[in-house]
């Protein structure tokens, strides 16, 4: 009986599957976080958006952790729950690929019987938004040639990651690109479905997580507390600021 009960269930999913019109690479689009700050599920401040840290090794390190709120899922899409949210966010991102099943593991809502049959492609957390740019800029002056309020793009590289370039490339290679460009050189392309949310392994066994970092080796030339101000544009013309304070000795 127990047995039956579990080819039931397995079988019951696997019609729910097979009813799926589209398959995709992302396993939950996120909304962007358009607060500078991050609170826990009970609604308790937890940090900053922003985090900057300096080190003699690594200079200067600024830390976004730009977690949102989810749009929609692919269990959801699964179930023929809120699948026309899903198949929107798919639509803007051409992720189809109808031959390979994503489904997330992590999700305990998931039975085991299909955890453990499809692979788990599907559990990218990806911002829905697509970031068109990014400007960064200090309230004190970073020297003769970035007085207080430039831009400071240039002195600073971004690092972040993506499955974006893998759709493009017909879901081949590895699921997440690393991406590291100087900030005055990224694309919107670069930051299209920008993983949020989640840490993951690559092929080559690399540990990935979800913040996007800007590095620069380059210190101020203003000493004692910065406001430092990263403001970041999408694809539909609203402007995201955040912003956290730093004091450099």
């Amino acid at each position: 009986m127990v047995l039956l009960a579990a080819a039931m269930m397995c079988s019951c999913w696997q019609d729910h599957l097979n009813q799926m019109t589209t398959y995709g690479t992302v396993g939950s689009y996120v909304s962007i976080n358009r607060n500078n700050q991050k609170y826990d599920h009970n609604g308790n401040l937890a940090y900053n958006v922003l985090n900057v840290t300096q080190t003699e090794a690594d200079g200067v390190v600024i830390t976004a952790s730009i977690f949102g709120k989810t749009i929609a899922d692919i269990i959801s899409h699964a179930l023929g729950e809120d699948n026309g949210a899903y198949q929107m966010c798919v639509d803007k991102f051409g992720d189809y690929n109808p031959n390979v099943v994503h489904i997330t593991c992590a999700n305990l809502n998931v039975p085991w019987e299909v955890r453990n049959v499809y692979p788990p492609l599907g559990r990218y957390r990806c911002a829905y938004d697509t970031i068109c740019s990014i400007d960064i800029r200090s309230n004190q002056s970073w020297g003769a040639e970035h007085p207080a309020g430039a831009s400071l793009n240039e002195l600073f590289t971004a690092h972040f990651h993506t499955p974006y370039p893998y759709i493009q490339n017909g879901w081949k290679g590895d699921v997440l690109t690393t991406v590291s460009k100087p900030v005055s050189q990224l694309t919107a392309d670069d930051m299209t479905l920008l993983q949020i949310e989640s840490g993951d392994i690559n092929t080559n066994g690399e540990e990935l997580y979800s913040d996007i970092t800007f590095s620069t080796t380059s210190r101020p030339a203003t000493r004692g507390t910065h406001t430092i101000f990263v403001t970041l544009t999408l694809d539909t013309g609203e402007k995201i600021e955040y912003s956290t304070d730093c004091t450099f000795e």
